[in-house]
């Protein structure tokens, strides 16, 4: 593996602002910077005496995540964990003048998935792979009601303070006020979802990886060629004109008459403004339910990319039907609920457990994060741990920091089954990112393991099974040896989802040994997990390792 050239890295980073710094302090690099992995000229000190743990997360905030899960995944080493959503609409544009007479001609749904064109033949017919989707083309039951529950911007009893809305609160939020579609198409909770397409729409539901069309017709919604005949049912597909392509995402067909009482047969005061709106409609609620027990699939997937479409027709002036489009953005509050039932023991030394998510409703699984003492114990308990003491001891001008972290491939199993790519190591005690992560500037818009890729923090694989995870933290270790007030040595370590995303997620239930009442939002929003090996493992060769590459004084 390549590494980035220290040297031009650090001639940018001197640039810099700098952000934070995780052991207290601000302070002057010293040493010389680094050209590639061999460390010519340089001595090692090497420390595998890390001590090192995990905690249960319980329910953790899960309301307005940048990325969200949806479906169900069954993970060999933890069990199986479903994810449902819940999310408010806006209109495009308020003011609108629905007009006379309007009629629906249909509703739809559409959310693009992470994808990657793969290939273009000669038709034009494109090929994609699906990216962040778990349990491939795997089915499940997906049901879509309207959300009769007001999500707040703010809360209640402090309207300074933004609303918070948990991973586990479905059932006593939405569940109970889901509203369905009836006969006559009016809203009911005991209603029937509002996505009656195909059955691979709802009742056996996939993550599709094919490209959508959407095929011109005439006015009256017959298919028609490139001549504008229209075609009989039995014509071939490749006769009909395609008007617009889109690349796979989920496309679900919704009720007509639902939505043409809901949000037509109201006219133009429900698109008022935005506060009539969303008191009006709340939102949509998307549940999903095992087909088979223990099997499904799950996509990370960006909801805000989405939109829900309302085609019309309605009288004009001069007395013509004329065709016309509403859109809607599923922007706005959202909340992620997970399910989970895992079987993570609540303590383990030999062994970490780095899963994301948070607690669900029925379920008894919960995420969990890892935390580490980088230097130790402190045996004499004058507040500085020993091996920090000893390195502070040397005088050395420190080059490099690395800590490495090893999968637990027997814990993980050969099963077929999806590693996080990357993990997020943090200051456990302010909750605020290391110093290596902030000085870290490289960005990539296609490749994530290219965002903070000096930081790392990618998995290291082989044979396609995870190996090991690596951190520079370089600054982060001369941080804590130059001042000797700091008393930041506890770090966190989690899964990651959007390396970039800093912040953090309060949990439900503070943790008090050891202190915890936050995680990172880059762990509520990974649906992945791994095991790795603990201070405790049997295996000394991958137990947890720092290492110090360094030079001496002359």
């Amino acid at each position: 593996m390549k590494r980035i050239s220290l040297l031009k890295g650090s001639v940018f980073l001197a640039l810099a602002s700098i952000l934070s710094v995780s052991c207290d302090k601000d302070f002057n690099s010293i040493g010389s910077d680094i050209v590639g992995e061999t460390y010519f000229g340089m001595d090692k000190h090497e420390f595998t005496d890390v001590n090192s743990g995990y905690v249960k997360t319980g329910a953790v905030q899960a309301n307005n995540l940048a990325v969200n899960s949806l479906g169900i995944y069954s993970n060999p080493a933890f069990g199986v964990s479903k994810s449902h959503f819940v999310t408010e609409l806006q209109p495009s544009s308020y003011g609108i003048t629905i007009g006379d007479n309007p009629v629906i001609d249909s509703v739809y749904l559409y959310v693009p998935y992470k994808s990657t064109l793969k290939n273009t033949d000669a038709a034009g017919l494109k090929t994609y792979e699906l990216n962040e989707v778990y349990g491939g083309e795997a089915k499940f039951r997906l049901k879509v009601y309207e959300n009769g529950y007001f999500l707040n911007d703010y809360n209640p009893n402090s309207i300074s303070e933004s609303q918070l809305y948990y991973s586990d609160q479905r059932l006593s939020l939405v569940e109970g006020n889901k509203l369905g579609s009836t006969a006559s198409g009016y809203p009911s909770s005991s209603g029937s979802p509002l996505n009656n397409g195909t059955s691979s729409q709802n009742e056996a539901f996939f993550f599709d990886k094919s490209e959508r069309y959407i095929y011109k017709t005439n006015a009256t919604g017959q298919y028609v060629n490139s001549a504008g005949e229209v075609l009989s049912n039995s014509a071939p597909v490749s006769d009909r004109v395609v008007e617009e392509a889109f690349a796979p995402g989920m496309w679900l067909d919704l009720n007509k008459d639902y939505f043409q009482k809901k949000l037509l047969n109201g006219g133009d005061a429900l698109h008022t403004n935005a506060a009539t709106f969303k008191n009006s409609f709340r939102g949509l609620y998307f549940n999903v339910e095992e087909l088979v027990a223990g099997q499904g699939a799950l996509a990370s997937m960006e909801f805000t990319t989405g939109k829900l479409y309302v085609k019309y027709k309605y009288t004009n002036s001069e007395n013509k039907r004329v065709s016309k489009t509403l859109e809607y953005s599923l922007k706005g509050n959202t909340v992620n609920f997970f399910e989970n039932e895992y079987n993570v023991p609540s303590t383990n030394d030999a062994k970490l457990y780095v899963l994301g998510g948070g607690n669900g409703t029925s379920g008894n699984g919960s995420g969990t994060v890892a935390y580490l003492d980088v230097f130790g114990v402190d045996a004499d308990a004058n507040g500085v741990p020993d091996q920090l003491e000893f390195i502070r001891q040397q005088n050395w001008v420190i080059n490099e920091a690395q800590i490495t972290f090893f999968v637990d491939r027997d814990a993980m199993g050969n099963a077929n089954q999806v590693e996080p790519k990357r993990l997020y190591l943090y200051d456990l005690k302010n909750d605020i990112p290391l110093v290596d992560y902030n000085r870290d500037t490289s960005t990539n818009t296609f490749y994530d393991s290219l965002n903070k890729a000096t930081y790392d923090g990618n998995l290291i694989s082989q044979d396609a099974k995870g190996l090991k995870y690596r951190f520079r933290i370089t600054e982060y270790v001369k941080s804590c040896v130059k001042n000797a007030d700091s008393t930041n040595y506890r770090l966190g370590l989690s899964a990651a989802q959007n390396i970039l995303t800093a912040t953090n997620s309060k949990l439900k239930t503070a943790i008090t040994s050891p202190a915890v009442d936050k995680v990172p939002v880059v762990s509520v929003m990974s649906p992945l997990g791994t095991v790795l090996h603990g201070s405790a493992t049997d295996q000394a060769n991958k137990k947890i390792k720092l290492e110090i590459y360094y030079t001496k004084p002359n």
